[in-house]
């Protein structure tokens, strides 16, 4: 059973890089290094953080500090850009099944979560395009309070938020599973990277998905409180969980030894930018 299993995916991968163009994949490339470039600056501006040196911290801070930088209207475009690929490759990943989860249940669970994925970085480059196009101001923790009072005003409304409490959580604990078991040396291209690039692939790749599990599991905490109250106020983004792990005693050096996390997740997508394995390769 498991040979034929394996042959009926090497035909499928096969028949997908058929029908998926070349470009694809290079788009594929190009969102993973606006990636790296996001979170490397995201890691920094919450080292900054713990100094008090740095205010605005998270995704949508960093957007901003790009923003601010000499040329930095060319540089955020090129970022939103950038994110507006990687969403794009995240739809790919979900409609192609690039990576051979399956149709059944759950496969088709991991190429729904590609899609999420693909709505919140699609939803992040807009806040780069707004910044750039009216030079707007990007409101950390905006748009989560928004889109939670949204739901909120819809029938079921508090249920719905504790479906997406328990879904954001199921993300961090999904993150600290792949860190634990080294899952994501099965994404590389490991025959093409020396032993050395591989060693600190995996470990950059492992401190990263650690703190982006931290990360999520407190959205998701604070996801859960705005369901029980039903209030939009509870809700924290990307940079409020980090602001809220500040304020923990001891918070300073939590905060640091996840903005350290955070800086090697971007470190981690710079391999995946040059070594992720495509369904073409």
């Amino acid at each position: 059973m498991p040979e034929k299993i394996s042959e009926r995916n090497k035909f499928k991968l096969k028949k997908t890089a058929r029908e998926a163009r070349p470009w694809v994949f290079w788009v594929g490339r190009i969102g993973y290094a606006a990636m790296a470039v996001v979170h490397l600056l995201v890691g920094f501006l919450a080292m900054l953080s713990v100094f008090g040196a740095a205010s605005a911290i998270g995704t949508r801070g960093a957007l901003r500090q790009i923003g601010e930088l000499p040329f930095g209207q060319t540089l955020l475009a090129a970022v939103a850009a950038g994110l507006l690929a990687h969403a794009f490759w995240r739809v790919t990943q979900a409609i192609y099944d690039t990576d051979a989860k399956g149709s059944d249940a759950k496969g088709l669970a991991m190429r729904g979560g590609y899609v999420v994925v693909a709505l919140v970085y699609l939803g992040l480059a807009l806040s780069a395009v707004r910044v750039t196009a009216v030079g707007a101001k990007v409101k950390s923790g905006a748009w989560a309070e928004s889109w939670t009072a949204w739901l909120l005003a819809q029938p079921f409304g508090r249920w719905l938020v504790g479906l997406a409490a328990l879904v954001t959580a199921g993300i961090g604990i999904f993150q600290f599973y792949q860190a634990t078991t080294a899952q994501l040396r099965e994404t590389m291209r490991l025959t093409e990277m020396s032993a050395k690039q591989a060693k600190w692939g995996t470990r950059v790749g492992r401190c990263g998905f650690a703190a982006r599990g931290i990360v999520f599991c407190i959205v998701g905490f604070f996801l859960f409180f705005a369901a029980v109250n039903s209030d939009a106020a509870e809700t924290r983004s990307f940079g409020g969980a980090l602001d809220a792990l500040a304020r923990q005693p001891y918070g300073a050096w939590l905060l640091g030894i996840v903005a350290f996390g955070l800086f090697f997740y971007g470190v981690f997508m710079i391999y995946l930018a040059r070594f992720r394995r495509m369904v073409g390769d």
